[in-house]
Formats: structure tokens, sequence, C-alpha cells
């Protein structure tokens, strides 16, 4: 079964995911752009092109839309292409402390002593926190489904202390949910954007170049795009106040 989800960055271009759901399988989102402005998709990939992926059949609307800005793509892609081999996806160091994994990382006692990792972070509602009979690891929940109705960003704050927790105890951490792949990845992404003041596609590309199969959600896009403007807005407040100290 093949679904698709819609978001509008602007009045004139749209992010369109086509998921493609097996049963019993994991399944991942692909994320391609309609335009309506004068530029096309080719005028939103010159800027955003990281979060095109030229894999899928892409189709631009006619200039004018048919329909105005607020008119909906008409043409949805007909096929989706194979996307990479998530369930064996290797656990994935971002930074030297920070790691992002999928469940079966986190079962894996072995290497996550290997790796030094004394906290984890399960991004789901269902998964155990394995290992925690042991009292080995730091663990923190965040009750999260892979859903366009989650509020991911609510729990962004006390993620990032956690991760900073670890990170001055010199210890490792595991961020996981069922397979790294949105919500993990995008509480990561998130991270990046406050703490090495990337922008939203420099931490997307950053986490994308070291574990290629990630790919949040739409909604979960969307609430990155919205802690990006609050990012910008905080540091405008910011230089505000600086220049009237000085």
């Amino acid at each position: 079964m093949v679904t698709f989800s819609i978001l509008q960055l602007s009045p004139s271009v749209w992010l369109v995911s086509a998921q493609r759901v097996a049963p019993h399988t994991l399944s991942l989102t692909k994320i391609s752009a309609w335009s309506l402005s004068p530029g096309g998709l080719s005028g939103f990939k010159q800027n955003h092109e990281n979060l095109c992926d030229n894999s899928l059949q892409l189709q631009e609307c006619p200039e004018g839309g048919g329909g105005g800005a607020s008119a909906v793509p008409p043409t949805l892609p007909q096929s989706i292409p194979t996307t990479p081999d998530i369930e064996n996806a290797e656990l994935t160091p971002i930074l030297p402390f920070l790691f992002l994994g999928n469940e079966h990382d986190a079962q894996d006692l072995e290497k996550m002593q290997r790796m030094n990792i004394g906290y984890v972070i399960n991004v789901t509602t269902h998964l155990p926190l394995y290992h925690y009979e042991k009292g080995m690891f730091n663990y923190k929940r965040l009750p999260a489904t892979d859903s366009n109705k989650q509020n991911l960003r609510q729990y962004f704050e006390e993620a990032f202390e956690f991760i900073e927790e670890a990170h001055q105890c010199g210890k490792g951490l595991l961020i996981h949910c069922q397979a790294g792949v949105s919500r993990s990845a995008t509480i990561v992404i998130a991270y990046l954007m406050k703490h090495t003041r990337m922008t939203m596609t420099d931490a997307y590309k950053f986490v994308k170049g070291k574990r290629p199969i990630i790919s949040p959600n739409l909604n979960f896009m969307g609430q990155l795009l919205d802690r990006k403007n609050l990012l910008k807005h905080e540091g405008l407040r910011s230089a505000k106040a600086l220049l009237q100290i000085t």
C-alpha cells in the first residue's frame, strides 16, 4: 500500500511524502516537492536540494497551478522506488557522544558497552527499556508515535537536556525509536540546530550523510520548520538586546 501526505511550506510550495507500507515490514518516507512558483520544482530544488528525492517520479504543476496558490498538486507519483535496507542499518555515530539507532541497537548490550553508551532515549510508546533492570543505563522515554498528529516538539528541550547531561558526564547516548528513521532522527536534527547553530537544511544534510535512511515524516518536518523559525526569532531578539546594551 502507498500513502501520501502533503505539507505546505509556502503559498506556492508543497512537500509531498510517498510512503510504502507493507505488512510486517518497516516503511520509509520519501519526500518530493511541487512548486507553483515561476521557478517550479527546479527552483525549489536549488534552495532545498537535500529535502528532495531525485529517485521519485517528480512532476511540476503548470505555472499558475490551474487553481491559484491554494490548489493541491494535481498528480501524485505513480510508483515508489526501492528504499535502503533500514532493518539492517548499523548503529550510527552522529557526534562522538551521540548515537542514532533502532530497536535492535538498544538490545545489543555488548555494542552499547563498546561504544561507552551510558544514556538511552527511547522515543516510542511501546518498546521496552532494554536492560533497564541491570541498572547500567540512565533511561528517558519520550512516548511518541510516528504519526501526522504527534507533537514531538514538546519533548525537544527535555531531550536536549538529557543529551547534554550525557555529554557532560563523558558518556555516550543512544537515541532510538523503532527504526531510527523518523522520530529519533527528528530530535537529533533539532538538537544540532540548537547546539551547533546549523540551519535546518544543514542539520538534515549532516544527519542524512551519516545515516542515509533517515526520513522524518512530514508532520515532524513541519515541527522542525517551526523550530527553525523560533531559533531565528530568538537570534534576532538576542542581537537586539546586545545592541541595546552596547
